[in-house]
């Protein structure tokens, strides 16, 4: 959650302006790219395993969400046009285009994966440990070699992927991709096997990072800095995050406090995302301005994540205590 509001700060767009800082500024942005894939591995591991019917899906999860969707854009934007004036028209508008709340972008998304679910469950538990390292393999070469090469040999885009009629979706629509990966770490990967992941992609990463910044420092001197090469190698920097603290948690803690008060603090979460955007302003304007201007912009991101994270953490907290709104946040 922390990095998902870090990158809608000012902190992790400063390497796209180059600058003496720019490698130190990148490291964060690069590590701040596996935040929303982390949340599609957490879905895949939670949902794919659980057997429902269709009108259940819809009932007890679709509905949800195009609620909660609904609800919080209506927020936003009456928030936003309070001094400009309200139509349903623009408001229509903007919510099937998704530019109330450019943040909210993840719903869209994950409501799709939601109205596929019944056909995921069924590639999700076939998946063996061949499957896997197949479907891995897959995006690595897909996601990562072909675009550097073709970047690299010539002079191609690399955020294109390929050919657009060669899409191989499995592997290249990260929502599915990451739900299937979640689903076969948590529920099918044995103990043994985790602890190769983690050296294995844990290695990759280190690998990564600095090719990614050096790319993205070659391409921003000619071209102008982008964000095209943050996600390379995202399939490996997701997995080793993923299945590290799983392993931590579930390995070498057990069930202790510390792991019961992530659980805890985890279901604040989802609540922290919706209502973060709406009083983002007001913490910028009534709290983030006593230090604004004073510390480095780095810095700023970082306390702004942290005090966004305890405010809006507890105010969820205490919404949650509201029967219809625990259920649908």
């Amino acid at each position: 959650m922390f990095l998902v509001i870090f990158n809608h700060t000012q902190g992790y767009h400063l390497f796209l302006g180059g600058g003496e800082y720019v490698g130190l500024n990148l490291f964060f942005s690069i590590i701040t790219r596996i935040d929303v894939p982390i949340f599609f591995m957490i879905s895949g591991a939670l949902l794919l395993s659980k057997e429902e019917s269709i009108k259940d899906l819809y009932k007890k999860r679709i509905l949800k969400i195009v609620i909660v969707l609904i609800v919080a854009s209506v927020a936003i934007y009456l928030k936003n046009n309070f001094n400009y004036g309200y139509s349903i028209k623009e408001f229509i508008e903007s919510f099937f285009s998704g530019e109330i709340c450019t943040s909210y972008w993840y719903l869209y998304s994950y409501l799709a994966t939601l109205i596929m679910m019944p056909f995921l469950r069924k590639i999700a538990l076939s998946i063996d440990n061949n499957m896997f390292i197949y479907l891995v393999v897959l995006r690595f070469a897909i996601v990562t070699v072909f675009p550097i090469i073709s970047y690299l040999f010539a002079g191609l885009d690399v955020s294109l992927i390929l050919q657009p009629d060669f899409n191989i979706l499995i592997s290249t629509e990260r929502s599915i991709f990451f739900m299937l990966i979640g689903f076969y770490v948590d529920k099918k990967m044995s103990a043994e096997q985790e602890r190769k992941t983690i050296k294995i992609t844990g290695f990759i990463s280190l690998v990564a990072i600095p090719v990614i910044e050096a790319l993205t420092i070659y391409d921003g001197e000619k071209n102008g800095y982008s964000q095209n090469f943050l996600v390379l190698f995202d399939f490996a920097m997701v997995m080793f995050a993923f299945v590290l603290v799983k392993y931590i948690c579930t390995v070498k803690l057990g069930n202790n406090r510390i792991v019961n008060l992530i659980a805890k603090v985890g279901k604040l979460s989802f609540g922290i995302y919706l209502m973060e955007p709406f009083f983002r302003t007001i913490i910028n304007e009534y709290i983030m301005v006593i230090i604004s201007g004073n510390v480095p912009i780095l810095i700023e991101s970082f306390l702004y994540c942290m005090v966004a994270v305890i405010i809006v953490g507890c105010i969820t907290f205490l919404v949650k205590k509201v029967p219809i709104i625990s259920k649908l946040i």
